[in-house]
């Protein structure tokens, strides 16, 4: 872990240990003075646990041959609280689990990692097996949240996540976090999944991010239904890296069937193609 980049990645998630950082405290503040209540409410892993900053093994990644995920959010589980606080964690596994959490099977949501897999895969121009498609994911996709908290349902009004962007610590860190793996870990495409974190992030990375017009086409699957997604680019430093913006996969208004998803992966492929010429 020599990389300068990763080595802040490492700062910045172990700092989130130090007693200076009392999330146990903090989550119910943080939920009182937002108003979410019941399911709306946010969470970390477990009480007094730091969040989870990311997915993926970020010690490893080569330049240009992995792939960012942009969320808004991850999903809440109560029932996984009692696992995590039974695990306690240090810096250093904590780190590790992150890092490798999707090589293990029974770690593994296929149901949300295999669509996003296949559609890293295509954006790099590769095939993967499904036999392999957990140490690909691993390996070549790193996952963030714009929200670093998870919660059983998000719903937050685009201002109320951009005040929270400025404002709170654990959004704070997250958006440190992301600049970092994009502007120094350097993807090979960034991708925005969900409508609410397009719009959010557009506004909260105005300075780097650029998207362009929504591109609406028909589905190959379905021809009455109608896709879209958006294009633009990050600039960091004297390169631009493509970025691909599109609704949450796997729903019925959106990129759904495997073949709606290869549409999404064909164009993801083209603009890394155009990016390396």
């Amino acid at each position: 872990m020599s990389a300068p980049w990763v080595q802040r990645l490492r700062e910045l998630h172990d700092e989130s240990f130090s007693a200076d950082h009392d999330w146990a405290a903090h989550m119910p503040s943080l939920n009182r003075s937002i108003g979410a209540t019941g399911l709306r409410e946010l969470a970390t892993p477990a009480p007094g646990l730091p969040p989870s900053w990311f997915v993926g093994d970020v010690e490893n990644l080569r330049p240009d041959r992995w792939v960012l995920f942009v969320g808004l959010n991850q999903a809440r589980v109560p029932g996984d609280e009692p696992w995590h606080l039974a695990q306690r964690y240090t810096p250093q596994t904590s780190w590790d689990y992150w890092r490798l959490v999707n090589v293990n099977s029974e770690t593994w949501n296929t149901g949300y990692y295999r669509p996003r897999a296949r559609l890293a895969a295509s954006a790099l121009g590769v095939e993967v097996p499904r036999e392999r498609e957990r140490e690909f994911a691993t390996a070549h996709i790193v996952f963030v949240e714009i929200c670093p908290y998870s919660s059983e349902r998000f719903q937050f009004a685009d201002e109320d996540l951009l005040r929270l962007s400025a404002q709170d610590h654990g959004f704070r860190t997250a958006a440190a976090l992301r600049r970092i793996l994009i502007q120094h870990g350097r993807p090979a495409m960034v991708m925005v999944s969900g409508n609410q974190a397009v719009t959010v992030l557009e506004r909260a990375d105005d300075d780097h991010l650029t998207l362009g017009r929504v591109r609406s086409y028909q589905s190959v699957s379905r021809p009455e239904k109608r896709l879209w997604h958006r294009e633009g680019h990050y600039t960091s430093g004297a390169s631009h890296m493509p970025v691909m913006g599109f609704p949450f996969l796997r729903t019925q208004s959106a990129h759904n069937s495997y073949e709606e998803i290869d549409q999404l992966g064909k164009r993801a492929g083209e603009l890394v193609r155009e990016s390396r010429e």
